[in-house]
């Protein structure tokens, strides 16, 4: 696969290029993906809401028709909101998640967590290519290598 040049403080990269979205936010999600290499969104739909990711898969995979799309971020708890409480997962939702995912023709899904099965602080993470992906967490203020599973 051929990957968009990208230059970011004075260093090139032929990495692949994305950039996490969601439905949620009023925004043109085709425009957003016109000039990345890879579709990606986060979802955090609560468990009993499991269809609702379903939906996001079929959405998001049909912006760049045969091109791979990725889960960015999942977490066991519905900690994506700030509305109400967070509910925790179902033992298993995950998994599942991500078995409905990779069914849907995903390439990778990003699910953390911290201590106590509950999110904490944005996470930003790059994929290095080399079978390990480095995460940053804002608040924690340390970093974590994570070993990604990466399908295709």
């Amino acid at each position: 696969m051929k990957y968009h040049k990208l230059t970011w403080n004075n260093h090139k990269t032929d990495l692949p290029i994305t950039h996490n979205a969601s439905l949620n936010h009023y925004i043109d999600n085709q425009q957003i993906f016109e000039h990345t290499d890879i579709v990606s969104f986060d979802q955090y739909s609560d468990s009993k809401n499991y269809h609702s990711f379903l939906y996001w898969c079929d959405a998001y995979k049909t912006i760049k028709p045969r091109k791979p799309f990725w889960v960015m971020e999942t977490a066991p708890s519905f900690s994506g909101s700030i509305y109400g409480h967070q509910t925790v997962h179902e033992n298993g939702y995950i998994a599942a998640e991500a078995a409905a995912a990779y069914a849907s023709g995903t390439r990778y899904v990003g699910a953390y967590a911290a201590r106590y099965r509950q999110w904490s602080g944005h996470i930003v993470f790059t994929p290095a290519w080399n079978g390990r992906v480095e995460i940053y967490c804002s608040r924690m203020n340390q970093k974590r290598i994570h070993r990604p599973r990466i399908v295709g």
